[in-house]
């Protein structure tokens, strides 16, 4: 045992004799179960303690090294293993993803392509749906007007222009609608030669097309903003209602069917445009229209990933649509011999086969992060091949149930792998964080019920790690942020800082600003251009570490830290999170954000209403 202990000491001695595995490391290192489960707390060493794990099984076990399969989520995470690993111990063990395995589990068996343009393959099937009038446009537009309505009620103003249809004259200091979007959209798909103009008088919103040369003045309000209408505005209303084409179209109604019937009756033509092309660029130019077709085809990628073949909801047209076009996109890959990449997980799971030969040992980083149906791929291959199994994460981290991770398959491992025989190891030591600071943070997510209780401990100590910085606008929010540049500057000119976002549209408070530029992410401050800054949002830093870190965005609000922000109409129907589910994992996150340091956290807070994380923080 003391050779095994003195082996230990000295494992990494060739890469860097600085790091040493503390005793939690080892007893992870020298578990022979079958079945081992270890919770690595933020900045722990889980890469050092995993590479050490598997020198020890080639080294002292004798275990092949092609006999060992490490598996992660992210390249990221598995350049960072292979590195250690297969570069630095010169161990050739197969370091890859979920997917990559899958894929070499099924290419010699199958012959098929990869497709990596399933979204045009929605795009192909709405564009031939609505350049046709039948029922299926019908129901088409109804979808994506009900699609409108949900999104851009919680959309960013500051980016609703963007996010424009191009057609038409749009006046940048009049305030965008739904209304003035649901007009675009659904004059456009009449499919008529128009033109699109808009004005506002001083009370009301009011626009006009230009149809058969004729100009059709069409306003849109509820009818209790009539009765206001009215009196405010009564000369110019009458002045429109009697000299022009004069449309009034109550919120509740259709306008699509009330332009039709107002043209049929002033015998206006609702000439068809038979140029396709200007269609589709009209179409395809609008960013609204992207969104759309992205959201479905994550819906499309969550139904393979929770093993839904039928899309089942109340509302007929939007079951009817969603059916439609996942029948579209599964016939359109078959024709082309195609799979996506959730096929290849799906596939590989029914190929396994009890004949072929599996490895050994199978390690799998970043745990908390499993998908149902990656977890049944990995249940079955360790069924059929008798390996030990080794999972490694850890539940205060599970950040992705948007893309289909379930943070119950971590919590419930013993009870969902169907064996008692679990041996948990928990590594509580942290190497990134201070102790006053992992102090602070644990306390905060243990607010959510769930989460596995650990006592994180560090040697580095540090008062006050975290820093409140309060502002009251956009002026004095730039002002703070230099002010934390220039402390950390002059403290040392060295450290690395990360500026952590929740959204990527979190960083536009600084576009045009004169003092900075934004390159790649990375943010040049011009005052001290060496000054190594990056930015980037919380759910990519994860696994990340940096000296210092500045968050951004901490306010109560649709797109604040936490998110108020609500799935899309699509996501919603597999989603049976309840508020308290997504408000814990906005808490997970806001701890992911927390531990990227190595020092401090600097939070800028708007003073008039700050998130109740910071709260909190403050409790």
């Amino acid at each position: 045992m003391k050779n095994i202990d003195n082996y230990l000491n000295h494992i990494f001695d060739n890469i860097d004799d600085n790091i040493v595995l503390d005793s939690e490391q080892k007893q992870v290192v020298l578990d022979d179960s079958k079945y081992l489960m270890v919770i690595a707390g933020a900045g722990s060493g889980k890469t050092t303690t995993l590479a050490a794990k598997v020198k020890y099984l080639v080294d002292v076990k004798k275990i092949r090294a092609e006999d060992i399969l490490i598996i992660s989520y992210t390249n990221k995470a598995v350049n960072e293993l292979s590195n250690m690993i297969n570069k630095n111990f010169n161990i050739n063990a197969q370091i890859c993803t979920f997917h990559h395995y899958a894929y070499t589990l099924i290419k010699e068996d199958e012959n098929f392509k990869i497709t990596t343009n399933g979204k045009q393959i929605i795009k192909e099937y709405i564009l031939s749906t609505i350049l046709h009038q039948n029922s299926t446009k019908n129901v088409f537009l109804c979808v994506y007007k009900m699609y409108l309505s949900t999104i851009l009620r919680s959309f960013p103003q500051n980016l609703l222009l963007e996010h424009m249809f191009s057609t038409g004259e749009i006046n940048k200091n009049i305030k965008k609608t739904i209304t003035e979007l649901e007009m675009l959209w659904i004059n456009y798909n009449i499919i008529v030669e128009y033109n699109y103009y808009h004005f506002q008088t001083n009370t009301y919103y009011l626009c006009a097309l230009k149809i058969d040369n004729e100009v059709i003045y069409v306003d849109y309000v509820s009818k209790n903003e009539i009765k206001k209408l009215f009196e405010i505005n009564r000369k110019k209303y009458y002045a429109y209602k009697n000299k022009l084409n004069y449309l009034c179209i109550y919120s509740n109604e259709s306008i699509l069917e009330k332009v039709k019937e107002f043209c049929k009756k002033n015998e206006i033509n609702l000439k068809r445009n038979k140029r396709k092309d200007k269609i589709n660029n009209i179409f395809l130019s609008s960013k609204l229209i992207n969104m759309f077709i992205s959201d479905i085809y994550t819906f499309i990628l969550l139904c393979k990933r929770n093993n839904i073949k039928e899309v089942n909801c109340s509302n007929k047209k939007l079951r009817s649509f969603l059916n439609e076009v996942y029948s579209y996109y599964q016939n359109k890959l078959k024709e082309k011999h195609s799979i996506d990449f959730e096929d290849m997980i799906i596939m590989a799971t029914k190929r396994l086969k009890n004949n072929k030969t599996y490895p050994k040992y199978i390690i799998v980083d970043e745990y908390q992060d499993i998908s149902y149906e990656r977890f049944l791929f990995l249940k079955k291959i360790i069924e059929l091949s008798k390996s030990h199994l080794i999972v490694v994460g850890d539940d205060w981290q599970t950040i992705y149930s948007f893309s289909g991770s379930n943070i119950n398959l971590f919590l419930d491992f013993k009870k969902i792998l169907g064996t008692s025989d679990v041996k948990i190891i928990k590594i509580n030591k942290t190497y990134r964080n201070s102790q006053e600071l992992i102090n602070i943070a644990g306390n905060f997510i243990m607010r959510n019920d769930l989460q596995i209780k650990k006592n994180l401990l560090s040697n580095k100590s540090l008062s006050n790690p975290i820093k409140y910085f309060y502002y009251s606008n956009n002026k004095e929010k730039i002002q703070k942020l230099k002010l934390i540049l220039n402390k950390i500057y002059n403290q040392n000119k060295n450290l690395k800082v990360l500026l952590l976002l929740r959204y990527k549209f979190d960083i536009n408070f600084l576009i045009n600003q004169k003092d900075f530029i934004l390159k790649e992410n990375r943010l040049i401050y011009k005052k001290y251009l060496n000054m190594h800054i990056s930015y980037m949002t919380v759910h990519a830093s994860k696994g990340l570490g940096y000296d210092e870190v500045i968050i951004v965005n901490n306010e109560e609000g649709l797109y604040g830290f936490p998110s108020n922000k609500e799935d899309s109409l699509f996501i919603k129907l597999l989603d049976n999170r309840t508020k308290k589910d997504i408000l814990d994992e906005e808490r997970r996150l806001f701890y992911v954000a927390l531990t990227r340091t190595k020092n401090n956290v600097y939070l800028l807070i708007n003073k008039y209403n700050p998130s109740i994380f910071i709260k909190e923080l403050k409790n």
